[in-house]
């Protein structure tokens, strides 16, 4: 099973990032025996016009390959979560809220 994470990044840190996202692998742990958690932290951002559109582009085509969906607890704080829980609905893909 293929986990896709959706977490604001814009405005945080790696650090920050990354401890949340261990924090979400937590719950997760409780709640699936085996899981893999695919990673769309973006690491290498080519030159583009627009660097937050090629992220998010970036995000929704691993999203597409996601068997659940998982939204971090303010994601609808974030412009591009939000985008991505719309797809995410209008797909049929399966959703959880933390």
């Amino acid at each position: 099973m293929k986990i896709f994470i959706s977490m604001g990044f814009k405005g945080r840190t790696d650090e920050f990032i990354f401890n949340r996202r261990d924090s979400i692998k937590e719950v997760l742990d409780h709640m699936f025996s085996t899981y893999e958690l695919m990673d769309n932290f973006v690491k290498d951002i080519p030159e583009v016009n627009n660097e937050s559109v090629w992220c998010l582009g970036d995000s929704i085509r691993i999203m597409s390959n996601a068997d659940i969906v998982v939204f971090d607890e303010d994601f609808d704080e974030f412009r591009g979560c939000r985008i991505e829980e719309k797809i995410a609905k209008e797909y049929g893909l399966f959703r959880l809220y933390l």
